[in-house]
């Protein structure tokens, strides 16, 4: 190390000056690569949580939905004039038979008019992201 310090306090000023610019130009590459890096990586976090705010807003809405048709599902299922309108349509042969059931059940059963009662008895509309058609 001490025969390196002595080489350069020997060396021409014009070779001295090019060592001392390559060695400012490499610790302002490093310096510039480093600020680089972290720049990257708040950007990174930053990414992230607004993606994860993002997905969970998205899978809450989803989630709701499911629930609201679980709800749609099971007041469809123990609503009684439901059940024998869809049985007498599925058991029916003639197609106006079919047809005036399914009719019968659209008009009587309208998913943003009827309300039924859910589990807990609370009253609840039927269908009303759902549409009921009658078959064609």
């Amino acid at each position: 190390m001490q025969k390196w310090f002595v080489n350069f306090k020997h060396m021409k000023i014009r070779n001295k000056l090019s060592i001392l610019i390559a060695f400012i130009v490499a610790m302002t590459f490093a310096f510039a690569l480093i600020v680089q890096q972290y720049a990257f990586s708040v950007y990174d976090e930053q990414l992230y949580l607004k993606s994860s705010r993002v997905l969970h807003l998205s899978s809450s809405a989803i989630e709701k939905e499911l629930e609201r048709i679980e709800q749609l599902s099971f007041n469809i299922i123990t609503d009684t004039q439901i059940q024998s309108l869809l049985r007498s349509i599925s058991d029916s042969v003639e197609c106006d038979k079919q047809y005036s059931a399914a009719s019968h059940l659209k008009w009587n059963f309208n998913p943003r008019t009827h309300v039924g009662c859910d589990a807990c008895g609370s009253p609840t509309r039927l269908g009303e992201y759902i549409s009921i058609h009658a078959p064609t």
